[in-house]
């Protein structure tokens, strides 16, 4: 939980460029968080995920860090992508999200990424 917790918080290390103009003046990109609320219910999400939404908040996450539409963001240390794929519904089509995860981690992972 902790090594997640940490992942979670390398995600926090945003690298924007190219941000939209739809934000309000507080920077919240309401376009980018209505993408994230459909993406969470979208019938074609990985069912491994949605457990998680109650204790992540991803809503409320991408609210705090101010993620918007045609952001480009780096997540670090990002695991099995759970909030690679909220960062990437929140920056949409026109952003692009960059995934890094280590080796060992993939090891840790129990053989998730041959399975998904």
């Amino acid at each position: 939980m902790i090594a997640h917790t940490v992942a979670s918080v390398g995600a926090a290390v945003l690298l924007a460029a190219g941000c939209a103009k739809t934000s309000t003046p507080e920077g919240v990109d309401e376009a980018a968080l209505e993408r994230v609320r459909a993406a969470l219910i979208a019938p074609d999400r990985i069912a491994w995920d949605k457990p998680f939404d109650a204790s992540r908040k991803p809503v409320e996450y991408i609210r705090f860090f101010r993620v918007r539409t045609g952001m480009t963001v780096l997540d670090l240390g990002a695991a099995a992508g759970y909030t690679a794929e909220i960062i990437a519904a929140a920056v949409g089509p026109s952003g692009r999200v960059y995934a890094q995860i280590d080796d060992p981690v993939i090891g840790l992972q129990g053989g998730f990424f041959d399975q998904h």
